[in-house]
């Protein structure tokens, strides 16, 4: 097993269970009873999806690298995959809070400080990340643009904001994906 194949297991496995956590969260949601829908709430969610796809899609490009795979250079994709599981568990409602009669518009406004600033941590992270994978360095301005919605997201929680903040994203992640994300 080379070495790629060896990390990218362990890799792999904490976002797995974070693509597994905002999965199981869309299930509670589902089988609710009276959901009361959030645009900005499902805006993030499925940007969350999107970067957990993401982040196995940009290790993917080191399979191929000629390099030392470092206990730190190991360490640091495993702390942004650490830290993208825990956005991910931020914004996924629990057990509690998905019962009866839930509002995904409230369980944003009172969570989106927390899981914003968890993906905040991610993006800072992901510029490094980017800057490390050759074909992936120019896609660090794209981090740049999205730390400044994430940012706004978070100082400002009016609705207005926070829909025109997750479709900035969206079109922001969109290009990101055409121009960086190639077949595989």
């Amino acid at each position: 097993m080379a070495t790629f194949e060896y990390v990218s297991v362990l890799l792999s496995i904490v976002v797995s269970l974070a693509f597994t956590h905002l999965l199981a969260g869309a299930v509670r949601l589902i089988q609710a009873r009276g959901v009361k829908f959030s645009v900005a709430y499902a805006g993030w969610f499925w940007l969350l999806l999107f970067w957990c796809i993401d982040y196995w899609f940009s290790v993917w490009h080191l399979r191929d690298a000629n390099m030392v795979w470092s206990l730190g250079f190991v360490a640091f994709l495993l702390l942004m995959a650490t830290v993208l599981y825990v956005a991910c568990g931020l914004a996924t409602p629990g057990d509690h809070q998905s019962s009866q009669d839930a509002d995904l518009n409230a369980f944003h406004n009172a969570n989106r400080r927390k899981f914003l600033a968890a993906l905040f941590v991610y993006q800072v992270l992901s510029i490094f990340g980017n800057l490390a994978i050759g074909p992936l360095q120019a896609a660090a301005w794209v981090n740049i643009g999205q730390l400044t919605l994430i940012g706004a997201a978070w100082l400002w929680g009016g609705s207005r904001t926070q829909i025109v903040a997750v479709a900035l994203m969206w079109l922001l992640t969109g290009w990101y994906a055409y121009t960086f994300i190639p077949a595989l």
